[in-house]
């Protein structure tokens, strides 16, 4: 599909497994920061953001400045909302499209 058209239609979320989300919040997102050299302070773009499993890792790590996330799932963003709300972790989180992001 050249065009992009039709990509939304066949988006399928990952499943939200218990193990596979604590392998991301403490395995893969603390690899990634290491590797990527990220420093604490700094602002930080999660894109395809999802539950916001990865986000909740990020701002525990590096404390950022600033901490957003986009993804094109409404639902998605809405439980990453409420599970960051709860942990008291501020984040803009936005509904966006990789292609047409609002930065």
């Amino acid at each position: 599909m050249a065009s992009g058209i039709g990509l939304l239609e066949a988006y399928q979320p990952f499943a939200n497994l218990e193990w596979r989300n604590a392998l991301q919040s403490s395995l893969e997102i603390p690899l990634l920061v290491r590797l990527l050299r990220l420093s604490r302070g700094g602002r930080i773009l999660e894109v395809g953001c999802g539950r916001g499993i990865g986000l909740a890792a990020i701002a525990r790590r590096l404390k950022p400045a600033s901490l957003n996330g986009i993804d094109v799932d409404d639902h998605l963003l809405a439980v990453a909302e409420d599970a960051l709300g709860r942990r008291s972790i501020p984040a803009r989180l936005l509904g966006a499209d990789v292609r047409s992001m609002p930065f």
